[in-house]
């Protein structure tokens, strides 16, 4: 057969055995393909291992065949050297290598040549479903909001679902939860549903803390994806959904599951694991492991290799929990570069996490004000998210920086004059209204500010400005 018809043909034949008898006859296609051009020239047989690349399941051995493919195509099989560059851009991604701008850049290359790419075959489709992946969300949403557009222009429903499916993920990851619900709204009630909805509808229940909605995610089954995929999903969710209640040992026992199904598919890309890792290393240092949890940091780094601030922030948070049992001071800080490393990374849930993690390190250091500070940033941005899940983790962690909370930890005689000061009596005229001396005025109130997590009255009068309002009111307090 022809080169240039072979080149044509075989594509046509592998996708229509798939769409019409399924996977395993198109591979059985493929192995008789594969035997009746054994002894063929080396073009055909590039040709050829091209698509056994695409239909092999781990994804170094996926990169092998490609790269072997496309060192043998000839210039007369453009679809299947765009074949071959598109299978080596996702083999490399699934295994922590990036998005590689190189691959994408041949791949636009080739189809000015060609006119046989599908739109979901594409370069602009690869990078929207792949940047996503790799934490670029906003190179995957300008992608895939310009292939939807194009499929309803095109009259393609199903295509454009494809398109819509992974756009919500995009923008369930980037807090954008109302536009990501609406662009799913046409899959609700309806079973089964293709991995990636379930996946989106899924993210999108958890975030809302719709725990209705998540179990019907859980227990609805899947139009498609092999068994591993979806077993993957559902324990990823699980593990996710446990994690932001903070059942650490439920959410260790699913996410170390999960992971394994990850590994079994060859992923070692974070995002391809649904950015579970930081999860599951949170749920390690609860449980007492904190070495299993330092391993997942140190493997989140080496994949950024200092260019990815979404791994970078998730590995300093991991990094700044394990540090605080031994070294508040040193945690602080690095939840602080872990606060910066994520401000414009693009994933509010993760910056809200770091600002939770940062909120209690300061409150365990009884830097109360600057608690507040850092958990009512978290909490102005999961309430512009919509991220109930988080915001529920950050009120309670507020309710410990409160004054009622402080206040509490204060004597009796402690309160006294802390109210005292902060209505502007001087330690003199405190003193003489409590029959004692200003030295021992002076040193309950320092006892006071270092409870309180101050050092001064002016910082103590913003503090208890809420009570002495309502003091104000209240002729027997």
């Amino acid at each position: 057969m022809p080169i240039p018809l072979l080149d044509r043909a075989l594509p046509i034949l592998l996708m229509s055995g798939d769409a019409t008898l399924g996977e395993e006859f198109s591979v059985t296609v493929l192995d008789d393909v594969e035997r009746q051009t054994a002894d063929a020239a080396a073009p055909i047989a590039s040709i050829v291992r091209t698509y056994r690349s695409e239909a092999t399941a781990e994804p170094r051995r996926r990169a092998v065949l490609a790269t072997a493919a496309l060192e043998g195509l000839p210039a007369e099989a453009p679809i299947a050297r765009h074949r071959a560059l598109a299978v080596l851009l996702a083999a490399k991604v699934d295994i922590g290598e990036g998005l590689d701008g190189h691959l994408l850049a041949q791949m636009e290359e080739v189809e000015r040549e060609i006119d046989l790419v599908a739109s979901v075959d594409s370069a602009l489709a690869q990078r929207g479903f792949l940047a996503y992946q790799v934490g670029q969300l906003d190179e995957s949403r300008t992608a895939l909001r310009l292939l939807k557009r194009k499929a309803r222009a095109d009259q393609q429903p199903f295509i454009e679902s494809v398109f819509a499916t992974h756009l919500a993920t995009v923008d369930a990851y980037a807090g954008r939860l109302a536009a990501a619900a609406a662009l799913l709204d046409s899959y609700r009630g309806e079973t089964p549903v293709s991995p990636a909805a379930a996946r989106a509808l899924g993210l999108i229940a958890l975030r809302a803390a719709d725990d209705v909605a998540f179990q019907e995610v859980l227990l609805q089954p899947t139009l498609q994806g092999s068994a591993i995929h979806g077993a993957f999903t559902r324990r990823a969710l699980t593990g996710l959904g446990a994690a932001r209640r903070e059942e650490w040992r439920e959410a260790y026992s699913q996410l170390s599951r999960a992971q394994m199904h990850a590994r079994s598919l060859g992923l070692e890309e974070p995002g391809r694991r649904m950015w579970i890792d930081v999860d599951l290393a949170r749920a390690a240092i609860a449980i007492g492991r904190p070495g299993e949890a330092a391993r997942i940091s140190d493997n989140l780094e080496r994949l950024s290799a200092g260019a990815r601030p979404i791994l970078d922030g998730m590995a300093g948070r991991i990094r700044g929990v394990i540090a605080g049992s031994d070294d508040p001071a040193a945690s602080i800080a690095i939840l602080e570069e872990s606060v910066a490393a994520l401000a414009g990374a693009g994933f509010p849930d993760q910056l809200a996490l770091s600002l939770l993690e940062l909120g209690r390190a300061l409150t365990r250091a009884e830097r109360y004000t600057d608690a507040r500070k850092a958990l009512d940033r978290a909490r102005v941005l999961t309430g512009l998210t919509g991220d109930r899940a988080i915001g529920l983790l950050v009120d309670r962690a507020l309710r410990l920086t409160s004054s009622d909370a402080l206040l509490a930890a204060l004597t009796s005689r402690e309160r006294q004059i802390a109210f005292a000061a902060a209505r502007g009596a001087t330690s003199r005229e405190i003193a003489e209204a409590g029959f004692t001396s200003i030295r021992t005025v002076e040193t309950q109130l320092s006892s006071a500010y270092r409870k309180l997590g101050i050092t001064s009255r002016a910082q103590l009068t913003v503090l208890l400005a809420d009570h002495l309002r309502e003091r104000a009111h209240d002729p027997e307090s």
